[in-house]
Formats: structure tokens, C-alpha cells, sequence
């Protein structure tokens, strides 16, 4: 490798500082605002931004009018200040859909770990639920949105085995709306939310057995949660489902075609029973849905609210996938509804 001499660093230099001095004598500015990309030309990669700062015409009257117009983003929620120009920051998806600079009120964030994320997300739900829009964290497996909610005035609904219970035959807020309605609309609401019910029943088996229920058995279960509905004073469990199908009800012996033989009957439903059975007892998803959801944990639109799942151990991905699943399905029901 050839090594260059101090001689012609020096001759390197000179050139330069002719060069700047001829390009200097005959008027030449640099050829850009960077400077000029000599050595010693002061070129600069990056050049920095005067700092910007926000009053009222009232405070800065004597500045007016600006030459141009801040460049960060005021609209909504406030986040603090630019680390550049020191500048106020606020966006949100809310505004931004209402300002017409978004199609739709959804906001996706992603980074790496550890650099803020669920902090500027709980600066945005307390921006939003101080503009009174309600949000609501369907499945915080870390219990990281529980204190703020709380602290807003919402609701911390728990979920894990003997924290706090979901009952997936509840009809929930439907089941208030039910009551109040009349007609077609009532029956089309308590079609919905049968359906929502009998599929978050099917999802949790699927999780519970690693497979779906089989045609026949999805059938007894909506045939089964019919007839329970008719025929039960107050809100079921999955025991009192799993009890109606021990009972052999007609309905059932039809749904299954067992042509009255016990044996057909009971090759039907067995399996069915024995994951209830499962649901109930402490089988892969515990015991969070075995019983009724306590009154100070139903679900209220009213409020802000958290499903806290903080006390399902990671060590237990079934359950904790269950509890998601079931989080997500009624909150979205809910609002539906």
C-alpha cells in the first residue's frame, strides 16, 4: 500500500485553497447550501433546522407573518416536542380521520423492543379518553395498561384461573339489550348473539384439543345452547350444556341420528362431553372459564377498560392464547351490539 507523503498532503491541500480562493474572487457562492465538497470546504451531511416554536397571534404579533409554517404535526393528541426543533407534537388516528388525512380511525405501530411503544400508546388513550373516546386493550398479557385505566376512571376486567372468570355462554351486553328491545330487532340481536357465544365456545375447544369440533358436534352445540336457553332459569355454564346433553333430550337424539340406540348416541357425544367436562374441571385451558362472570367484571361501554391476563403465566401459551381469544370476542361483540 502506498503511503502518501507529507509533501503531497500539502501540495492536496494548497489545491484546495486555490481552489476556494479563485472560486471566492470571481463572485462564485457554494454550490450548494452544504458547503463545498473540498477538504477544509465546510461540507456538511446534514444541515440543522432553526428551532420552531408555537403562540398565539396575541403572544407573537410582532413575528407576523411567519415565512412558512411549522413542519411537525399538531392535530389531536399531544405527544411533546420535537427533538429537532424542539416544536410541539400531537397527531392520532381519531383526528387524522376526522381531518380527512386518514380513510379509516386505525393506527398500526411497530419498532423494536424496549423503545417506547406502550408508552406513547397510553399517551394516546388517555389523549382520547380525555376527548371522550373510550379505548379499550383487549388482552394485556403484561398487566402494563392496567394502572393507567384505572387511573382514568375505567375498568380492570381479570381473567386466569382464580383471578377472575368468563362465562362463554353469557350473552354479555346483548344480553341487556335483549331485554329492552322488542320484535324483529330483538330476535335479530339474540341470533347474534348466539352465534357470537356458540363460536367463541367452538374457538376455545379448537384451542383446548389442538383440533376443531367435527360437523356433528358443532350441530349438538347449537341444538344444545337452544334448548338450554329455553330451559334454563338465568344464565348457563358449560356444565349445565354438558348435563343437557347427558340427558338425552329428543332434539339431540335427532340432531346425531342415533335412531334411539344409546350406544349411537353416546358414540356422538362422548368426546363432545368429555372437553366441556374439560372446560369446567380444569383441563389445557384451566378453570378461567368455568364460571359465571362476576357482575363487577362484565363489560360496561360506558368506560375505558383492560382485560388484565397478566396473572396467566407465559409458561402457559394454550391458556394464554384462550384468554386472548376471548377477550377480543367480546369486546368486539360488545360493540357490535
Amino acid at each position: 500500500m502506498k503511503i502518501p507523503s507529507k509533501k503531497n498532503e500539502q501540495q492536496s491541500q494548497d489545491s484546495a485553497d486555490q481552489k476556494m480562493k479563485r472560486l471566492g474572487r470571481k463572485g462564485y457562492f457554494a454550490p450548494s447550501k452544504r458547503g463545498y465538497k473540498v477538504p477544509g470546504g465546510g461540507y456538511s451531511n446534514y444541515i440543522d433546522l432553526p428551532s420552531e416554536y408555537r403562540g398565539s397571534s396575541r403572544q407573537v404579533c410582532g413575528l407576523w407573518p411567519f415565512s412558512s409554517g411549522a413542519g411537525s404535526p399538531l392535530d389531536g393528541v399531544p405527544w411533546g416536542k420535537n427533538l429537532l426543533t424542539n416544536s410541539a407534537v400531537g397527531f392520532d388516528h381519531f383526528t387524522a380521520y376526522e381531518r380527512g388525512i386518514i380513510s379509516q380511525p386505525s393506527l398500526y405501530m411497530e419498532s423494536f423492543p424496549a423503545l417506547g411503544k406502550s408508552t406513547l400508546v397510553g399517551k394516546i388513550c388517555m389523549g382520547l379518553d380525555y376527548y371522550g373516546v373510550k379505548n379499550m386493550v383487549l388482552g394485556d398479557v403484561k398487566g402494563e395498561h392496567v394502572a393507567r385505566t384505572v387511573a382514568m376512571g375505567g375498568k380492570r376486567i381479570p381473567l386466569g384461573n382464580g383471578r377472575g372468570y368468563l362465562n362463554p355462554m353469557d350473552y354479555g351486553v346483548a344480553e341487556d339489550a335483549i331485554k329492552r328491545l322488542s320484535g324483529s330487532l330483538r330476535e335479530e340481536v339474540l341470533v347474534e348473539a348466539h352465534d357470537h357465544s356458540k363460536a367463541l365456545l367452538i374457538a376455545l375447544m379448537t384451542i383446548a384439543r389442538r383440533e376443531a369440533p367435527s360437523e356433528e358436534e358443532e350441530i349438538v352445540i347449537d341444538v344444545g345452547m337452544r334448548l338450554l336457553r329455553e330451559r334454563f332459569d338465568g344464565v348457563p355454564l358449560i356444565g349445565d350444556l354438558s348435563q343437557l346433553i347427558a340427558e338425552k333430550p329428543e332434539a339431540l337424539r335427532n340432531a346425531v341420528l342415533d335412531r334411539g340406540d344409546d350406544a349411537r348416541y353416546a358414540d356422538s357425544t362422548d368426546a363432545l362431553r368429555k372437553t366441556l367436562n374439560g372446560l369446567m374441571s380444569g383441563g389445557p385451558l384451566g378453570t378461567m372459564f368455568s364460571r359465571h362472570t362476576a357482575e363487577a367484571d362484565r363489560f360496561d361501554l360506558t368506560r375505558s377498560c383492560v382485560f388484565d391476563l397478566s396473572a396467566i403465566s407465559d409458561t402457559l401459551p394454550a391458556q394464554q392464547a384462550a384468554g386472548m381469544l376471548a377477550s377480543w370476542s367480546t369486546g368486539f361483540a360488545s360493540v357490535k351490539v
